[in-house]
């Protein structure tokens, strides 16, 4: 990516930190360096021009500030990641403006959610039929990393209509574990491989690195051998998830103009014993956006549900709609 100023840097928050006091000086600081990879660069590595904004006039106001940069490709940060809507019409804007012809690579930001991990999977099959056969989107997550620092191990996975998720549970973290042969509890490829006496490295009375005798058996390594088990299983969860998805997709095609909001609680309206109906939703979804000759209707028409997969994440980036802006909490 290149290296933008995101727009949350000038929030109440962070303003007194960065010294950036408005949306705008967040762009110009972009644009600024924008110019600086453009001028400087040697030609051998690809860039993606970086995509940031509140709500969608300020994203719509930063994607025309920066799109006739000449990188190769995009990311999606700020209210584009984590509002579908938003994003199905930067796509669509970006499909008649032709910023995605050559553009084979678009990657958004902090996605750890499975559900999002099947939105993305049927984007990028629809831009790949439809305008782009090289296209190719991908997503990053920290939640593998951030489990591990608060002493959380992934187990298992739950594929169901009301919890469609990774499972992340307290770790085994014992001094008198130290020693022992007992295997690691956990399926990876690493998991497999590990016994108690790997993780559980000091026993007690045993001086860490600093001299001192710990509150955790773990030592660094440790921690890098849980952070490279929940990466795996992180992973194959997005795996499991997409193929779960494809398997249900050919018996349940629901047209969106049939989707009600309901309870979390009400499953009467669930089509899947395993994939929640918001995935399948959206399946059917996001080929009428990308095959309609009006797809901003589409859209439009489809804006109640489009709300209502917004997650977690467009809580935290927009205060849960309430107009303030919580997405640098993520960051501290």
């Amino acid at each position: 990516m290149t290296l933008d100023v995101p727009s949350w840097a000038a929030d109440d928050l962070n303003s007194p930190k960065t010294g950036l006091k408005s949306f705008q000086d967040t762009l110009d600081g972009t644009i600024y360096n924008n110019k600086f990879f453009q001028k400087n660069r040697l030609g051998q590595t690809k860039f993606l021009n970086v995509l940031q904004g509140d709500d969608w006039e300020t994203a719509q106001t930063w994607y025309d500030q920066v799109k006739n940069f000449e990188f190769e490709g995009w990311a999606m940060g700020g209210i584009n990641m984590c509002d579908m809507e938003v994003m199905l019409r930067r796509l669509i804007i970006m499909r008649d403006e032709k910023k995605l012809d050559g553009k084979d690579w678009m990657h958004v930001l902090g996605t750890s959610q499975l559900d999002w991990a099947c939105f993305l999977t049927q984007v990028q099959r629809q831009v790949r039929k439809h305008v782009n056969s090289n296209f190719t989107m991908s997503f990053d997550s920290a939640s593998a990393f951030l489990s591990t620092a608060n002493g959380l191990v992934y187990t298992h996975n739950l594929f169901t209509p009301k919890r469609w998720s990774y499972i992340m549970e307290k770790a085994p973290d014992d001094k008198k574990m130290k020693g022992l042969d007992i295997p690691f509890p956990f399926k990876s490829a690493i998991g497999d491989r590990l016994k108690m006496k790997d993780v559980c490295w000091y026993g007690e009375g045993d001086l860490n690195k600093n001299g001192k005798e710990g509150a955790t058996a773990w030592d660094s390594f440790s921690y890098c051998l849980m952070m490279g088990h929940n990466v795996y299983n992180h992973i194959r969860a997005v795996q499991i998830a997409n193929d779960m998805n494809d398997i249900e997709m050919i018996k349940h095609q629901p047209d969106v103009k049939h989707w009600r909001k309901t309870k979390n609680s009400d499953t009467t309206d669930e089509f899947s014993d395993f994939v929640p109906r918001n995935i399948l939703y959206f399946n059917t979804l996001v080929e009428q956006v990308f095959t309609s000759e009006k797809p901003m209707e589409v859209i439009n028409n489809a804006s109640g549900f489009l709300a209502d997969i917004r997650g977690t994440r467009w809580a935290r980036a927009t205060g849960g709609g309430k107009g303030k802006n919580n997405f640098s909490s993520l960051f501290e």
